[in-house]
């Protein structure tokens, strides 16, 4: 006997709970949390935040105290559970299924510029948004480039001012954004990972193979960073080599950055010294300045 079961009576339950489920989710991203703060709307507050605004708007949020900070937290939280759910569960449905519930369930909302919005008024805050560090330490993992960019970008600021549970709950995923393929995503983990001078053995490793990305900004801060954290190791994995190399960039910005760190580390002065006197001698003002003051952190008798 041959048994012919149908998968009618599976997909109809599994529709209803999977529609519930997302539903529930549609319901909490979209749900009514519009309250009253400092006699204005919250939503009110939201969409007058201007991507990296002036003092004013700084001003304006910082006299909001706490309310502000939680404010700001709840709106970059808002919606990630339901956009990570149903960009999990729609793809994977069957297509018949699929088909079923897409025009059913409601799509999730786009809040790229809000959420950019936000997190770029967090980093501004600098160590004023330390209260709601762990919101932003959730968008790290956030599905949009940009805010992730933004949320590493705040720990310049935010890890010298947190403890050290807090900083090494952090490390991992500064050590995966150190990995990603995206170049200032690379850069911004490579700021963050100068605060962790106390992890050598995870830090090192990863910042030695970093040493020559191709993007010369984030082989700039890559450079900083293993100097701060292991400088002995850094020598001996050619760090003074590559920072000369960058000192000869045309690019004035990363350059002097690059005099700068030579100065700092004061190492391997039979290189370093002749590669600063040359920028000294050179016609860029912020290059030549910086390496003249460079020059006088070594020995007279390397001169």
């Amino acid at each position: 006997m041959t048994w012919h079961l149908s998968r009618k009576p599976f997909f109809v339950p599994l529709a209803i709970v999977l529609l519930a489920s997302v539903a529930a989710f549609g319901w909490i991203a979209f749900g009514p949390h519009d309250r009253l703060l400092h006699g204005k709307r919250e939503s009110e507050w939201i969409k007058g935040i201007s991507y990296y605004g002036d003092e004013t708007q700084l001003k304006a949020w910082r006299g909001l105290g706490p309310d502000g900070l939680h404010l700001l937290a709840r709106t970059l939280d808002r919606g990630r559970s339901y956009r990570k759910t149903y960009r999990w569960i729609m793809p994977r449905l069957p297509g018949r299924l699929n088909a079923f519930l897409y025009p059913l369930v409601p799509k999730p909302a786009d809040s790229h510029q809000t959420r950019m919005c936000v997190i770029s008024l967090l980093s501004q805050l600098g160590t004023d948004a330390k209260p709601v560090e762990p919101a932003i330490a959730r968008t790290l993992s956030d599905d949009d480039l940009g805010v992730r960019l933004c949320a590493l970008g705040c720990y310049d600021r935010l890890l010298p001012v947190m403890g050290q549970k807090d900083k090494l709950a952090r490390l991992p995923e500064f050590l995966r954004a150190m990995q990603d393929t995206d170049s200032g995503i690379r850069n911004n983990a490579a700021v963050a990972l100068r605060f962790y001078s106390g992890f050598a053995p995870a830090v090192v490793p990863l910042l030695v193979k970093a040493l020559h990305d191709p993007y010369i900004n984030a082989r700039m801060q890559v450079t900083k960073a293993l100097a701060r954290v292991d400088l002995q190791a850094g020598l001996k994995a050619g760090i003074v080599p590559v920072v000369i190399e960058i000192l000869r960039n045309p690019d004035d910005q990363v350059a002097y950055q690059a005099a700068e760190l030579l100065g700092e580390m004061g190492a391997e002065p039979a290189l370093a010294v002749p590669a600063l006197t040359e920028a000294a001698q050179g016609t860029n003002s912020l290059v030549a300045s910086t390496a003249r003051r460079a020059l006088a952190r070594f020995p007279k008798q390397a001169l």
